[in-house]
Order: structure tokens, then sequence, then C-alpha cells
């Protein structure tokens, strides 16, 4: 989770607005995550951290209040660095200190993925069976999900994941790999992929002959490829032509 959004998560006003690079604006954090969330201080033991104008003074302040939370790091330089390691660390500690506070609170919420459609739709005793029977299909059975809602929606989830673009192309290659009819690269063509239609009863002549043929099959491909481009833009000018009504033509010329 980005550091914005666990500013977010714990309801800071400006967690928006947010920039490491301002001093006033993590000595204001560091206030108020102490004010509101950490609070391991008194009231009267803040008074160096609301020094928020005080360079010096405040410097001094925060060090000693890392030091009385236990912070591993020493700040030294105080540049972004060390800035972004000791903020990271005091937001996380706020954020754990946030969640004992109010861990009931939190644990008895429903997660919100239960709450799609398929939980509020109703099945019928025959529909269950048949769900049973898709979620087994799937290997999903010894969830032990007994809610219809839920286990939909693990079996919509799986699906989608099986049967995506890449999960299905991924399984028609490895068939065709399994079946020996694995589609051939043309951009890798060997001479064993090259049939020559004779025998001269000397291998090495046949080796040199498929390659004379590969050799031939590529001159082919790049004449082809040259007039395929020559007229893709030909019908570039043809399908699109620009008439000059002044001059009573239409198109190139």
């Amino acid at each position: 989770m980005s550091f914005q959004r666990r500013l977010k998560a714990l309801r800071y006003p400006i967690w928006d607005k947010f920039k490491m690079g301002s001093a006033k604006g993590y000595r204001t954090l560091v206030l108020w995550l102490e004010e509101t969330k950490i609070r391991h201080y008194s009231i009267e033991q803040r008074a160096g951290l609301r020094e928020i104008d005080g360079e010096e003074a405040w410097k001094q302040a925060f060090r000693a209040y890392l030091n009385d939370l236990e912070f591993d790091e020493t700040m030294t330089q105080f540049n972004e660095a060390e800035l972004k390691v000791a903020m990271e660390w005091l937001v996380s500690k706020a954020i754990s200190l946030e969640y004992n506070d109010k861990k009931d609170l939190y644990n008895a919420k429903t997660p919100s993925w239960t709450k799609s459609v398929c939980a509020r739709i109703s099945l019928t005793e025959e529909n269950q069976g048949i769900l049973r029977d898709l979620a087994s299909l799937v290997g999903r059975q010894s969830d032990g999900i007994e809610d219809p809602g839920m286990m939909a929606n693990v079996v919509l989830s799986e699906v989608e994941k099986r049967f995506s673009r890449m999960a299905t192309a991924n399984a028609i290659k490895a068939s065709k790999r399994a079946k020996g009819t694995e589609d051939v690269d043309e951009t890798k063509l060997t001479s064993k992929h090259c049939a020559i239609g004779l025998s001269t009863g000397n291998a090495n002549v046949d080796k040199a002959c498929r390659l004379l043929r590969l050799a031939y099959i590529q001159k082919l491909r790049t004449l082809q490829d040259r007039i395929n481009r020559g007229l893709a833009q030909g019908q570039s000018l043809t399908a699109n032509p620009k008439t000059n009504t002044r001059l009573g033509k239409v198109g190139y010329g």
C-alpha cells in the first residue's frame, strides 16, 4: 500500500497533499500522528513536537521521540532518505495501534467480495448440486465453503482465471506440443522443416539441397514483403483521396 493510501486509511485530513520534501508537512504529520493515533507522550511532553517552526529544537525533540518509541535507526542528516524511513515506520506503527484499538470492529466486518450478485442469489437444491459439481470440476470442492453465494464467487473466479485469453492460448499450445503438432515458428525455420521432395542417397547432399531451398524461400519471403508494402502504400493513397476542387482533380498528381 502506498504511503498516501495509508495516510488516507488513518483519516489524515490532508493525506492527498502530503509531500515528504516539505519540512512543515512532515512535522505537522508527526504531531498529528502522536496526538491522534500513537499517544505515547502526555500533553505536556508533546511541547517540543509542537515547535514546528523551530528548526533545531524540533529536530532534537523528534530524535528524542523516536528514541522513546524504540526506533532502531538514528536521525543524523535529516535528509529525504532518513525521513522516509522514519515516516514509514511511524505510519506503520500508527496503523498497528489503530487496529489494536478497534480490532473487534474490524474483524467483525464481512469481506466485500462476499456481497456480490452471486451472494444474493437464492439457489434451489438442484442448482446447488450443479454448483457443487462445478466446484469439483475446477478443483475447489475441498475449500469447505458451505454458503452457495460464496461458492459461486469462488467458482466464477476460478473459471475466469482458467479461461482467460492467455490461459487458453497456453493450453492449446501445450496440447499441440503433446500431440507433436505444434505450429512451426516461420521466423525460426531450420533445414529439418524444409522438404526437398527428393532424395539423392547422400545425407550431406540432401542437407545442402535443403539449405539452398531455405535460402530460396527466404528470398521469396523478402520479395513478398516488399510487394505487400507497395500494395499497402498504394491503397493508402487510393482509399483516402484528397480532393482539390480548384483544379478539378481527385487524388495526387
